[in-house]
Formats: C-alpha cells, structure tokens, sequence
C-alpha cells in the first residue's frame, strides 16, 4: 500500500509536468507559425506597395526593378497590380475633341501631351497670325465698302495677299494632320505601356522562397518552395 501511494506522489507530478510542457510547446509552435504568417503577409503588401511605387517612378526606366520583386506576389496581387495601373484607351477623345495633348495628360503620356501642346499651339498661333495679317493687307478693298461681289482682285493684291493664304493653309494643314496623329496616340500607348506592364509582371522565370510548413501539430520547420512563372 505503501509501495502504491509513493507510486502515485511520484508519478502524477511526473505526468502533469510532461502535459504542460506539451501544451505549451504547441503553445509555441502555434504563436512561431501565426508570427511567421503575420510577417509572410506583410512582407508581400509591402512588395506589393513597392510594385506600386516603382510603376509611378517610370514603367519603362524600371521594368527590370519591378520584374524581380513582382516574383514574390501571387497571381491575384499581379491581377491586382495589372488592374490599378493599366492604361485606358479613352483619352483618345480628349485629344480629339479639344487638343493641346489633354487626353495624353490623363493618360500619363508627358512627353507626347508636351510636344502635343507645343505644335498646336504653334498651329493656331500661326493660323490667328496669318489670318490678320490677310486681312490687314486686303483691308483697303475689304474694309473700305467699295468691295462687292463683282471686284476683281489686281495682281498686286494677290501678290500681297498669297503668302498669308499659303501661309495659313500650311498651319490648318499641319494642325489637321497633327490631330489625327493625336487621335491616334492614346491607343498606341495604352497597347505598348500595357504589354511592357504585363510583361513585367508575370515574367516567365523560376524562384525560390521559404515558406512555413507545419510537419505535425506540435511541430513547425521551414521549407524552401520552386514556384515556376510560365
């Protein structure tokens, strides 16, 4: 009796001090896994947020920057990615309704939206200078009331009056031709900038990364994972 009561003095202890010591290991294993989860995502909207900045510095100037850190995101954040900074095709109406390269501001294409303000600017200044200066040197037949519909211009008027003629037919001219190529650059862009976007997102390439793995419920261990971009 003796023998069994020392027994259980001995080994009750023995077994609660083992069960704690589990429970506070999957305790552990539990808290190391929700930490590593916790870091995992932050790790990846903070890749997602540099995406997002490397793409506002300049698509172009940084395609390869934006290539090796768009390798840790996940399809749906590419998705997300793609989504958020793709171009649209509209402003295409912008710069045929109303010019100066407004619809290549809204769609982020300064350097032609600059040159485009520039040449119809040119264009119209040309076009309003030529104009007055026409009806400057016909003034004495235009504005003297003795013109009707039977007068005949001399030569010397002609003479006078053709390099302003010339002269604004060339700036309607070249502001015509500038306009449909206006009209027509926002497509071009938006199919360039978008293919350079994609292609830079969803590069065909193999990486490597370290994951979590849980091998047992009170066990967590590292694993290195292949994921392959095709």
């Amino acid at each position: 009796m003796n023998g069994l009561l020392f027994y259980l003095i001995l080994c009750i202890p023995v077994e609660i001090r083992y069960r704690r010591f589990v429970e506070v290991k999957k305790i552990a294993a539990a808290l190391c896994f929700s930490f590593l989860l916790t870091g995992i995502v932050f790790a990846e909207n903070n890749n997602v947020q540099k995406v997002n900045d490397l793409i506002d510095e300049g698509l172009f100037t940084n395609e390869s920057a934006i290539r090796q850190v768009a390798l840790s995101l996940t399809d749906e954040q590419k998705d997300a990615v793609y989504s958020e900074n793709e171009k649209p095709w509209w402003p295409f109406a912008l710069n045929l309704g109303i010019g100066y390269g407004v619809g290549s501001y809204v769609q982020g294409d300064t350097k032609f939206a600059v040159a485009s303000t520039v040449i119809d600017a040119t264009c119209d200044i040309a076009t309003i200078a030529c104009y007055i200066g026409l009806c400057s040197a016909l003034y004495d037949n235009l504005g003297s009331g003795t013109y009707d519909n039977t007068y005949e211009f001399t030569d010397d008027e002609i003479r006078t009056a053709a390099p302003w003629i010339i002269g604004m037919s060339v700036a309607v001219g070249a502001a015509s031709v500038w306009r449909i190529i206006e009209t027509i650059r926002p497509f071009n862009y938006a199919k360039e900038y978008n293919r350079k976007l994609k292609r830079s997102l969803y590069a065909d390439d193999v990486s490597f990364m370290i994951v979590p793995a849980m091998i047992s419920p009170d066990a967590v261990q590292l694993a290195v994972a292949c994921k392959i971009n095709y």
